[in-house]
């Protein structure tokens, strides 16, 4: 459902670009130029918009962060962005299916990856490419309904680890980024006996909640308010000593997750990156070689 929906948001700005330059182009060609720049130029503002939001709101979580950082970030997330929700997840969904052969995983512990808010599970697609070189079994969640609540993931969740657990004969270690580490504790709540679980890695989660979600109007948004009842009730459900198998990575200069402390949770392994955009904390090399590290 949502690789569609972002097929037809990007055709349908691809085309005013296009409709706009051949209109405006010889009798207009500023008008052409200004109004074919505009989609990029929005996105880019929005982008903008949330850099200045995390700066100003985080503050007290952190020591100043020189311009220049935030700047490197901001272009970093525009361009990983573009390409993510342009291309990669309306278009090539399915390009690295799961990965589950019998012989080659067999004693080897395995990966479930499970996304954020507004994605499939083509954001997993270079981490799948690296696991299925190394002959890693692992599958990919698409969680649906894309804008229902968080609590709905639960099953398929649980249907994707015992799939590698099978496969694998070893408990297996779930990767997360944003909403969808809190999809992950959710169904943990629920679960009898956690040594099916290696490791829990959440990347730029909102354990807390994020100020930006006070402008959500879907319902697993809402949830990711700071304070929100169904937030609340999950830390405090949340089976005590479990923190202690998860590893939490965060960023000072998280556009979507801040202040930076909401995606930290007590008793985990809190892991800063410095410097490094919401998305593109998943694609961080250090991120991903020690998450993978955590296998072995």
């Amino acid at each position: 459902m949502l690789a569609r929906l972002q097929q037809i948001i990007t055709i349908a700005l691809l085309a005013i670009v296009i409709v706009a330059w051949y209109l405006f182009r010889a009798s207009a060609p500023i008008v052409a130029f200004f109004v074919s720049a505009a989609l990029p130029l929005g996105y880019a503002g929005i982008l903008a918009a949330e850099f200045l939001c995390s700066a100003s709101i985080g503050r007290s979580d952190r020591p100043a962060i020189h311009w220049l950082k935030w700047w490197n970030a901001w272009f970093a997330e525009l361009t990983m962005g573009s390409h993510i929700f342009c291309w990669r997840q309306p278009f090539r969904t399915n390009a690295e299916p799961d990965f589950l052969s019998g012989d080659s995983g067999s004693g080897r512990c395995g990966v479930v990856l499970v996304h954020g808010l507004f994605c499939n599970r083509a954001f997993w697609t270079p981490w799948m490419r690296r696991l299925r070189s190394d002959k890693r079994c692992f599958v990919a969640i698409n969680l649906e309904p894309v804008f229902g609540s968080i609590d709905g993931y639960r099953t398929q969740i649980a249907t994707a680890v015992y799939k590698v657990a099978a496969a694998t004969g070893m408990p297996v270690l779930v990767i997360c980024h944003s909403m969808g580490g809190l999809a992950v504790r959710r169904w943990l709540v629920d679960l009898c006996d956690d040594s099916i679980i290696h490791h829990v890695v959440t990347i730029a989660t909102p354990h807390h909640g994020t100020w930006l979600a006070r402008f959500a109007h879907s319902q697993n948004a809402r949830e990711m308010q700071p304070n929100s009842p169904w937030l609340n009730k999950l830390n405090e459900v949340s089976p005590p000593g479990l923190n202690r198998r998860f590893v939490c990575w965060y960023s000072d200069t998280d556009n979507i997750v801040f202040p930076e402390s909401s995606a930290c949770l007590s008793g985990a392994d809190n892991r800063l990156v410095a410097g490094v955009s919401h998305v593109c904390l998943a694609f961080e090399p250090s991120v991903m070689n020690q998450t993978l590290a955590l296998l072995d």
